[in-house]
């Protein structure tokens, strides 16, 4: 048995779903499907079998799933303390950020601490931020950067307050924004609900809904091709456009509305040295950049 095959055992468990849980080990599903029968074939059972809403797990594969649970945990504290032990200067930092942050700001802040600590590695996930804070949850990384203010329980740093455009090709009246279409990309619920409350501070009728794209590049794209206006908060995405118009957004006080940037982390991760460090690090970077 592979390390990480007790890992699918434990997430299967947790997420009885082959689809998801391949999301949830950065797998494709075929991947996962072929490495299950080979667990299965390894113990001469059956682990798992599936059914119209995604699998069940039999009464070996649960046992086996518990146990791989306990293990990992097992595992994890060992690598706790033994991390605890070093000296800072090596080691595999395990860092998950939101697409956007990850693109635009991450980058450069790994390509300055490694000229300072050249023996750090690092295993980056990306994600929307809700799926971030679930991996600092399940302290499956050490630490996350997310947009937007999340609930959470651990340690919260902020890192920016970002100002947030109403982008079209064209100056289009404020009042008139319910009759354009609007072209949206894809965003955690969080961030929908932030901008659904934005809204109904300002107009007493729905969005007119326009397309709906992946990608915030994607839709400054069809915004330059005039299919309609979008809604940034991520200044990055529109940074050096040419001839498109930005209108800043404003709250119903008439104060910028902006988005918050956080680096989380759990108290545990503050006591291994090079997720210290790298903590210390970030913090001195940005807070030199307000």
């Amino acid at each position: 048995m592979k390390d990480s095959d007790w890992a699918i055992l434990d997430t299967l468990y947790r997420e009885p779903n082959i689809t998801k849980a391949a999301d949830l080990l950065f797998m494709t599903q075929p991947s996962l499907t072929k490495r299950l029968q080979q667990i299965e074939k390894e113990f001469t059972t059956t682990i798992a079998i599936r059914n119209p809403k995604g699998i069940v797990l039999t009464a070996q594969g649960e046992y086996l799933a518990i146990k791989a649970g306990e293990m990992l945990r097992k595992f994890k504290e060992i690598q706790q303390q033994i991390m605890e032990m070093n000296d800072g200067n090596k080691g595999t930092l395990k860092v998950g950020v939101n697409n956007s942050y990850g693109r635009f700001r991450l980058p450069s802040l790994l390509n300055q601490y490694k000229t300072m600590y050249p023996n750090i590695n690092f295993e980056i996930a990306s994600g929307l931020s809700s799926d971030v804070l679930k991996m600092v949850n399940l302290k499956e990384i050490n630490i996350g950067f997310i947009r937007g203010d999340h609930d959470f329980h651990g340690i919260k740093q902020l890192i920016s307050v970002d100002p947030s455009y109403i982008v079209s090709k064209k100056e289009i009246p404020f009042e008139d924004l319910p009759y354009i279409p609007r072209i949206e990309y894809l965003v955690d619920p969080l961030t929908v609900k932030l901008l659904d409350h934005w809204w109904y501070e300002h107009f007493t009728v729905p969005p007119l809904k326009g397309l709906v794209v992946n990608h915030g590049d994607t839709c400054r794209e069809m915004i330059a091709n005039g299919l309609g206006y979008g809604i940034f908060l991520v200044p990055e995405f529109i940074e050096g456009a040419v001839g498109l118009y930005k209108q800043p957004m404003l709250t119903k006080a008439k104060k910028p509305f902006t988005r918050n940037t956080w680096m989380i982390f759990n108290n545990d991760s503050c006591k291994i040295p090079f997720v210290r460090n790298f903590i210390d690090f970030v913090c001195t970077q940005t807070n030199s950049t307000k």
